[in-house]
Parts: C-alpha cells; structure tokens; sequence
C-alpha cells in the first residue's frame, strides 16, 4: 500500500519565494498549496490538513501573526509544525515569545 503524500501549506504572497517552497516540496514528493493572504489561509487551514506550514509573517489581509494565533488555537492544527519565512528582522524578545509555537525561522535573504 502506497503511503499518502505529505501536505504543505505555504502563506507568502511572494511568487518567488512560494515557488522555490513548492519545488522544493514537491522534490520530497510532497503535495504543496500556496495562500496569498491571511484570510485565504485561515479558510484553507480550516477546511484541509497540512502536515507542515511555511508561514511569512507579512502578509495581505491577516498577518502571519494573526494566522499562527489561528493555526495555534484550531484543534485540527494546534500541533502542526509551522516554519516562519520571513524577511522581517525577527528581534531575540519575538523569537523567544515565538519559541513554543514555531519549529525554525528562515530568512528570506538566503533565497536567491
């Protein structure tokens, strides 16, 4: 029996750095969906289950703060590992606050 595909989700309204995640993904034979905006994520997040979530932190309509609040307090995704990507400088008090909520930070800045 073939064992299902991993689910990602990326939130980034950056084209580039959605498509780098995706191919990347997909080369780990992942299934990846790509939100543009907060509100599109929080509606894609309520209705399917992601087994990772790349999150930008600046984003249309919700921040990414907003969405990891949502995916933090939604039962079907409070455990989900989420990677901020990110090209906001993320000062030691937010990593810190952030810490139990999120499993690594990338910058943006090591896209090329």
């Amino acid at each position: 029996m073939k064992q299902a595909k991993k689910k990602v989700l990326i939130v980034d309204d950056d084209q580039v750095v959605s498509s780098v995640i995706k191919t990347i993904a997909e080369k780990h034979d992942a299934e990846a969906s790509i939100a543009v905006d907060g509100r599109k994520a929080q509606e894609i997040i309520g209705t399917e289950k992601f087994d990772l979530i790349f999150l930008d932190l600046l984003i249309p309509h919700s921040s990414g703060w907003d969405v990891l609040n949502f995916i933090r307090k939604n039962p079907g995704t409070e455990n989900v590992p989420v990677v901020i990507v990110t090209g906001v400088q993320i000062s030691d008090e937010e990593k810190d606050k952030l810490s139990n909520k999120v499993t690594a930070f990338v910058s943006k800045e090591t896209f090329s």
